[in-house]
């Protein structure tokens, strides 16, 4: 199955500011945090179902290779919808509150 990926205004926002940060940390570090979040978009596209559903909802989680972020997303029909791409060491309470419907 090949999907279609929609990333809401809210992961995008989620992207900015990791790559704000990474950018003032150190040269080049952004695009390996892009190219990183590119290849795992590529694979969600490609297999939408191999992620990790959480628990108790309709949200599947996969981690960003070699950065301590993850990417929440729904499966809806063949629509990848991101909905945050969320530091791992956040309070689980924030990300609980970003993953409701």
């Amino acid at each position: 199955m090949t999907a279609r990926l929609v990333i809401s205004p809210a992961a995008n926002r989620d992207i900015d500011t990791a790559m704000a940060w990474y950018d003032d940390r150190r040269e080049n570090l952004t695009n390996r945090f892009i190219a990183s979040i590119q290849q795992r978009f590529d694979y969600m596209l490609k297999n939408p179902l191999a992620a990790t559903p959480i628990s108790g909802t309709s949200v599947n989680r996969t981690p960003v290779h070699g950065f301590p972020y993850a990417i929440f997303y729904r499966l809806v029909n063949d629509i990848v919808r991101v909905i945050a791409v969320i530091h791992t060491s956040r309070d689980p309470k924030y990300i609980s509150s970003r993953l409701r419907p």
